[in-house]
């Protein structure tokens, strides 16, 4: 044993950290008597809480711990870090994940929850007013309320029914006694009313149990099984008001990241179920084959698992023990991490599991506890191993699953991107040769062959006083056809220059007057067709005035055979091209 002298300057940092000697009801405090306690909820408006101080009578208990340096090395750390002005919380977790020592756990979780400052200077004070805050919710919604809605009723109704289900193996005495149920319904019903989009639900009551049992472990050196009604017999309403302010902040630290699974109409509970099924099917892929053969449902089990933090599968001792892990991970609980540790806790009994068929799997599922109720340290360091494997191999997958992701998805881009240069080169291509198709039919428009331009002239006379009228710029109509293609278009167009270049080789078109009595035929309106007509007359009627003449002014001589009058050459005998 270290002499006490030498311990003086240690226990002045230590001592706002060591577990606090009971304070016993004999010092005017209410008594539990066998009518019943009185409420904690009455006594609120008169606690006032001190400011850390330390009795003399806990020293006892400082030199009890400092003695067992030798039996406990981890203790021993665990007290020297505790001891800091500053408590390195990263040290603390790295240290934690294989257990805490019992007698540092109810100093310890409020620290790696946040609910204590890490520097010691500070902690009395941060205490102070985070136990005056709990006091204010208390009288505001508990003593000074009067008046409760429908809601605010159903929800103390659902409450009460919940708390005498409270039990866990070996502290049914001390969750039925009625001061610790009347801090679990404070502890409830602030809470819920603190968190509307949450509201109460079914094993909220069970989360808040370790925190109880750590907190009270408190005041009989860390044992957790010297925590029993006798226990809350011995202490004063105002350490038991102490301890719910201390369980309720713990409980609100721990469940801030597990609060939007909680929400009400949220598929936040079924997307963690979900999530804990894909687990199953790539870390244990026999199990999930068989019992999805068998049509075992993940639901039907695993909602206990998440609500409740498999506090219903294990005992008490082994989930303050597997809870020491999850405060190692951060000041909140870790959805993802939970899901391993469920992972890993299922592939456990994955050797029974495939020779069950559907009933017994069910059974088997549901009767956990008694096949953990003799887990020890050893099968809880296998568990958190097995679940830090689940880990690293959900993390590879993940990773690899996300990298494949990436991979296709810049696939995807690369041939969207090609694309659209496709598409872009496509539409400059078809752009370029509509605009030279244009420019084509535009010049042809312009252009006339010879053959064309011979049938543009201008009429002149034909004999005294006749005049032919006059054909202005007679083009071939080489527009556009919509109806027909291009190909089309150049093949009728070429067939209508063939028409007209025939028509001007013909021996019955020509100059003006290369033919005797011929007359000129133009193409443009049936006003041309009836000049050419008139013409024709005038042209017969010539013809016979000159014989006259002739037989009058010749001599006689001997009659010779009677000419042939020439015919005139109407229009409808002469080759006209086409109709245009």
């Amino acid at each position: 044993m270290t002499p006490k002298g030498h311990l003086t300057p240690f226990l002045k940092e230590f001592r706002p950290l060591l577990p606090r000697k009971p304070a016993l009801a004999s010092r005017g405090c209410a008594t539990a008597t066998g009518d019943g306690v009185t409420s904690l909820a009455d006594d609120w408006s008169m606690l006032h809480f001190e400011d850390g101080e330390i009795l003399e009578e806990q020293v006892n208990v400082t030199d009890s711990i400092i003695g067992d340096y030798a039996d406990d090395p981890r203790l021993g750390f665990f007290i020297g870090e505790l001891t800091q002005p500053a408590v390195n919380l990263d040290t603390l977790r790295e240290n934690s994940r294989n257990g805490i020592p019992n007698r540092v756990r109810p100093s310890t979780w409020p620290l790696l929850l946040g609910y204590w400052p890490p520097e010691s200077k500070h902690r009395n004070e941060a205490l102070k007013y985070k136990r005056e805050a709990y006091k204010e919710l208390v009288v505001h919604w508990l003593t000074n309320k009067v008046d409760y809605s429908e809601e605010e009723m159903k929800l103390i109704k659902q409450i009460k029914v919940d708390i005498p289900r409270t039990s866990s193996k070996g502290y049914v005495s001390l969750f039925r006694h009625p001061r610790i149920q009347t801090m679990l319904q404070n502890v409830l019903y602030i809470w819920s009313v603190q968190h509307p989009d949450i509201l109460y639900f079914q094993g909220l009551n069970d989360l808040c149990t370790p925190f109880i049992i750590v907190m009270l472990s408190s005041f009989v050196d860390g044992d957790l099984r010297a925590v029993n009604a006798s226990l809350i017999n011995r202490l004063s309403p105002q350490i038991l008001q102490t301890v719910e302010a201390d369980v309720y902040w713990c409980v609100d630290h721990f469940l801030q990241e597990m609060q939007p699974h909680y929400i009400v109409h949220n598929l936040g509970l079924q997307a963690l179920i979900k999530q804990l099924e894909e687990m199953v099917q790539v870390i244990d892929a026999p199990v999930y084959r068989h019992l999805k053969e068998q049509g075992v449902d993940f639901l039907f089990f695993s909602v206990r698992w998440m609500i409740c933090l498999l506090i219903r599968e294990m005992s008490m001792g082994n989930i303050i023990r597997l809870w020491d892990t999850y405060m190692s991970k951060g000041p909140h609980c870790n959805p993802q991490y939970h899901l391993h540790v469920c992972t890993a806790f299922l592939s456990f009994f994955s050797e029974d599991l495939l020779s069950m068929d559907f009933s017994k799997a069910i059974m088997y599922l549901q009767q956990m506890p008694e096949k953990t109720s003799r887990w020890g340290e050893k099968e809880m360091r296998a568990l958190i191993d097995r679940a830090d494997i689940v880990s690293k191999r959900w993390t590879s997958f993940v990773s690899i699953s996300s990298f494949i992701c990436a991979i296709v998805l810049a696939l995807l881009l690369v041939a969207m991107i090609l694309a659209m240069l496709i598409g872009i080169l496509a539409t400059i291509l078809l752009t370029g040769a509509l605009a030279a198709e244009l420019h084509v039919q535009q010049s042809r428009k312009l252009t006339l062959t010879p053959a064309a331009k011979r049938l543009s002239f201008t009429a002149g006379s034909s004999g005294s006083g006749s005049t032919t009228p006059k054909l202005n710029s007679w083009k071939l109509p080489m527009g556009r056809i919509p109806s027909a293609s291009p190909l089309v278009r150049r093949s009728q167009q070429a067939a209508r220059l063939a028409s007209m270049t025939a028509l001007v080789a013909s021996p019955a078109v020509g100059r003006r007057g290369s033919l005797p009595g011929t007359p000129i035929i133009t193409l443009n309106s049936s006003k041309n067709n009836k000049y050419n007509n008139n013409n024709s007359n005038n042209s017969n009627n010539n013809n016979n005035s000159n014989n006259n003449n002739n037989n009058l002014t010749s001599a006689p001589s001997t009659p010779s055979a009677p000419s042939t009058p020439t015919t005139p050459t109407s229009p409808s005998n002469m080759p006209v091209s086409p109709t245009l």
